[in-house]
């Protein structure tokens, strides 16, 4: 939050040569009732991350009372600080052509320039039957190229379970990714008592829709933990694919 009371992105340059760490620059990155480069007025940042360079990828939400044709939430990236252009907003088609975003996104991972997000989207066509959640893939923070990794209703390889939902996510630069998922029995399970469980699960970006669960030292599946508060578990990634749990706060 800045002198004015409004809530945004804030970013520190930090000297570690020293005996002690040192500011050495900072900056509001983003704030509410900022002007995007396309011209969307901020209302809200919902997710966000930073790659090694500093630069930004952010979902906004724009606020729509200062544009009539606007609704749901846009995926931003900053380069060089040089302000946020839009790379999928709401009615935009992606993967080919066969997807259309709903303007609703969840969690984002940015390293080096490409992107690992959780969109809410449409066929093509339009046809909100159809409607699915999934994890995309963003090469080089452009659309070109862009496809699904997997999506809701897709089948966790070696199980009996549907993903329904994703949560936190991430991924490296070889293109190893982990996210938490909300997941369903199979309507073709012989499991009738249960009904959905929480998992990580992991990949490659190389390989769509071969999704693994992730597994302990033991072999164990692991399941996620269920929290209260401002917060969420999570699961992060290493350089060499190692995956480490970890605690996610969540600050607005």
């Amino acid at each position: 939050m800045d002198n004015d009371k409004r809530r945004g992105l804030f970013q520190l340059g930090i000297e570690t040569g020293g005996t002690k760490p040192i500011v050495s620059w900072e900056r509001s990155a983003l704030l509410t009732g900022d002007t995007l480069t396309d011209g969307r007025v901020v209302s809200t940042c919902k997710a966000y991350d930073i790659n090694h360079d500093g630069h930004i990828a952010a979902v906004i939400d724009a606020d729509a009372r200062y544009s009539e044709d606007h609704y749901g939430a846009g995926l931003y990236v900053e380069t060089d600080r040089q302000g946020f252009e839009p790379v999928l907003i709401a009615g935009q088609e992606f993967a080919g052509g066969d997807a259309k975003s709903s303007g609703i996104f969840g969690d984002v991972s940015f390293i080096d320039d490409n992107i690992i997000a959780n969109a809410h989207h449409l066929p093509a066509n339009s046809s909100r039957s159809s409607a699915k959640s999934s994890l995309i893939h963003i090469p080089d923070a452009s659309l070109i190229n862009s496809n699904i990794l997997t999506s809701s209703g897709d089948m966790i390889t070696g199980t009996d379970h549907n993903i329904s939902a994703f949560g936190l996510l991430d991924h490296n630069s070889n293109g190893d990714f982990t996210a938490g998922i909300a997941a369903s029995y199979s309507a073709f399970s012989a499991t009738v008592n249960e009904t959905q469980s929480h998992f990580n699960i992991t990949g490659n970006i190389n390989y769509p829709n071969d999704t693994q669960l992730m597994t302990a030292p033991d072999g164990a599946s692991t399941d996620a933990v269920t929290v209260n508060g401002e917060g969420g578990y999570g699961s992060r990634v290493g350089p060499s694919g190692e995956i480490f749990h970890c605690w996610m706060s969540m600050i607005r």
